[in-house]
């Protein structure tokens, strides 16, 4: 028997292939108020043969002054961070061609009109911008956009190709399906199209991931719907790169037509979900499963995968069973310990059905297994532990 939990606040999750920022130069010195160093990074970039050092250093920086980065719960005055206006007009003010070109860059990376005529306005005529490219940043060439699908729909990777003065740039976009569609990270490479697809085909497993072209405005709706939606979750994911590289990615986004439709889950009908179970229980592998709560647990399955990630009832990687076992399951539904305890061996036999459904290589449904297998004995000691606190109301509760 069991009931289910609805809206239930949600934990975040990190995928075991999360990382922890480790601190961008940048971060560490805005953070100190105007004793920095950061001249000496911003000559470095000014010195650089690309320009992609320069605009990751300004977008670290607009970062750092983004509210969306800030915690919602702590509303005590940030007294240790330095504002957009006084960073601007210390850097406009100095004397240092390195700082006229960061305060330059930061202003076109930013977008802001009014902050760009204010710095054009303190710095006056820019001859101590001596590289070409700063010259032209209003002026970004979008090359190309592309995708990158894995049969497993745990994320895809949005790619842009763009030309600032003859640099290339490619920036690199993970949209993560198991963290709700989120920009899980970003990163810039100064390789163009050819080299960069070239090295993919080497490295990729292509086996089961697909490079391809994608609409430019389908790119900025994908990737504008997931930086939207990251803003609105807490705590932040951070990785080295993200989200230091936010503003920069906005920056290319700008450029790139509107109109796109971004990404839609797919729909799945009570009526669908009800056939693909009603094929489960008909065919070989569900032959164990037709009991009352076996086929309530088949449906908690189709709603997991059909209302959560990507929306593929069909597709189970490690990381989303490993979501499931670790933390959805245990967290969303309420029933009795016997009721509990059959989920794996009936999540085992579903997932070699859907899998077989949409012909996907052994390889991956032996991933998948292997992970029900790796995950199996701290779901039961989880659904153990709390099992005294709920095994009352499950008791009360009625077969759905």
């Amino acid at each position: 028997m069991r009931t289910t939990v609805g809206r239930v606040p949600k934990k975040k999750h990190r995928s075991r292939h999360s990382s922890q920022r480790s601190g961008h130069p940048a971060r560490r010195a805005v953070r100190r108020r105007p004793q920095w160093d950061l001249l000496d990074e911003a000559e470095a970039a000014l010195a650089a043969e690309h320009p992609m050092a320069m605009l990751q250093l300004a977008s670290a920086l607009l970062e750092l002054m983004d509210p969306r980065s800030d915690d919602p719960f702590d509303h005590s005055p940030k007294t240790d961070r330095v504002e957009m206006p006084e960073l601007m007009t210390w850097l406009s003010g100095s004397a240092e061609p390195a700082a006229a070109a960061l305060a330059w860059t930061m202003a076109h990376v930013n977008g802001d009109e009014v902050l760009q005529a204010r710095v054009v306005r303190d710095l006056g005529t820019p001859n101590v911008l001596l590289p070409a490219w700063l010259h032209q940043l209003g002026k970004i060439e979008i090359v190309a956009a592309e995708q990158v699908t894995e049969q497993m729909r745990d994320g895809y990777e949005v790619i842009i190709h763009a030309r600032l003065a003859g640099y290339d740039l490619t920036a690199v976009t993970f949209i993560d399906f198991n963290l709700g569609g989120i920009v899980k990270d970003t990163f810039v490479t100064d390789r163009p199209i050819e080299s960069f697809n070239e090295l993919w085909k080497q490295h990729a497993d292509t086996r089961h991931t697909t490079l391809e072209a994608l609409p430019l405005a389908e790119a900025r709706a994908w990737i504008n719907g997931a930086i939207e939606l990251g803003a609105r979750t807490w705590p932040t994911i951070e990785t080295e790169d993200w989200p230091a590289s936010r503003p920069l990615l906005e920056w290319l986004l700008r450029h790139l037509p509107e109109g796109g439709t971004g990404f839609v889950r797919p729909e799945w009908s009570s009526a669908d979900r009800s056939a693909l179970a009603d094929r489960f229980l008909a065919s070989p592998y569900g032959a164990a499963h037709h009991g009352a709560d076996n086929q309530s647990i088949i449906g908690d399955l189709i709603w997991y995968r059909a209302d959560y990630g990507y929306g593929d009832p069909c597709r189970w990687s490690p990381i989303a069973i490993e979501i499931l076992m670790l933390d959805w399951y245990p967290r969303k539904v309420i029933a009795d310990q016997p009721y509990l305890r059959q989920m794996p061996a009936v999540l085992r036999d579903f997932v070699r059905f859907v899998h077989g459904e949409v012909a996907l290589d052994d390889d991956l449904t032996t991933e998948a297994l292997d992970a029900i297998d790796l995950s199996e004995h701290r779901y039961q000691e989880t659904i153990a532990s709390r099992g005294d606190d709920l095994g009352d109301m499950a008791i009360r509760s009625t077969p759905l």
